[in-house]
């Protein structure tokens, strides 16, 4: 949800992405980190607000990434990720009559933490 000036948003954002990624193991650490494009589709839709209609909007980017595995046996790895989503081109959120109320953000931050498996 994005709290806005006289308003909110509720925004679901599915990204997808095409990146290059390099690693490097030594032992039982391993690491590393992704370059790539990203597109993401948003919809977005006003919250408690009369004639707010859902609005779809396709926002691109450059996506960047590093990730921290440990082999702590050798299929099992818990893992730590971070990424960045940079978007040159924000959209205005406008509500009538308010007008614009906001902007989607230019940077997006996101973290995981997960157990890596390798099936093989």
């Amino acid at each position: 949800t994005l709290l806005l000036e006289g308003a909110q948003a509720r925004l679901l954002r599915l990204p997808f992405d095409l990146s290059l990624r390099g690693s490097l193991r030594r032992g039982h650490i391993e690491g590393a980190a992704d370059i790539g494009l990203s597109l993401a589709l948003l919809l977005l839709q006003g919250v408690d607000l009369r004639n707010a209609g859902p609005a779809l909007r396709l926002d691109p980017g450059l996506r960047l990434s590093a990730l921290l595995r440990v082999w702590v046996w050798s299929k099992v790895a818990p893992f730590v990720a971070l990424q960045a989503v940079v978007s040159p081109r924000p959209y205005d959120l406008k509500v009538d009559p308010l007008g614009i109320v906001g902007h989607t953000p230019v940077l997006w931050l996101e973290a995981a933490l997960g157990l890596a498996l390798r099936l093989h």
